[in-house]
């Protein structure tokens, strides 16, 4: 079906109501414009999926579309909605999403504790980003406790596979190359 509703492009930056084809005598008001992109019905379609726990979709890259406004407005509290679907099914990039959310407040109030705990959670299933991060507060103290050792294995683990930035790390928290 090509047509759908109007109201989804009224907030659109990316596809703006002005440029939908009306349909002059539609059957419904949710069928009421021709269809610019398939986003909207694509959400939709989650949307229902969700409702219905229906897990396996790509909830990261929904979640993307609502966080940076791509064929959507623009809308963080969403974006969050749907990184949290996909961490919790432990999807390494959304559960990174996630722990950036709470570092930038945007979705969620901003909690330094819960931003550790989604980033640690990434870290234990080997992704290096994750490893600095989590190595990097625990050096810093922020959102766990100052721990340097613990932060110096974190970095370790990440340089072991050749991660720049937390070689660098240890070079710095050891004076040391590794």
């Amino acid at each position: 079906n090509s047509l759908t509703k109007g109201a989804y492009y009224e907030q659109s930056k990316s596809y703006p109501v002005e440029r939908c084809v009306k349909i002059l005598n539609p059957l419904s008001q949710d069928l009421n414009v021709m269809r610019q992109t398939l986003m909207f019905n694509a959400l939709e379609a989650v949307e229902l999926n969700v409702n219905r726990r229906n897990g396996n979709l790509k909830m990261y890259e929904v979640g993307n579309c609502y966080f940076n406004g791509m064929g959507v407005v623009q809308n963080f509290e969403s974006a969050v909605e749907y990184y949290r679907l996909a961490a919790e099914q432990g999807n390494i990039s959304a559960q990174i999403a996630m722990g950036h959310c709470y570092d930038s407040g945007e979705g969620v109030i901003a909690n330094a504790k819960e931003a550790f705990a989604w980033y640690l959670k990434a870290a234990e299933q080997g992704d290096n980003s994750a490893m600095f991060v989590v190595g990097s507060r625990y050096e810093q103290g922020k959102g766990a406790e100052r721990d340097v050792e613990a932060a110096r294995e974190w970095y370790s683990r990440a340089a072991r596979d050749g991660y720049e930035d937390a070689i660098n790390a240890l070079h710095d928290l050891d004076g040391l190359l590794v």
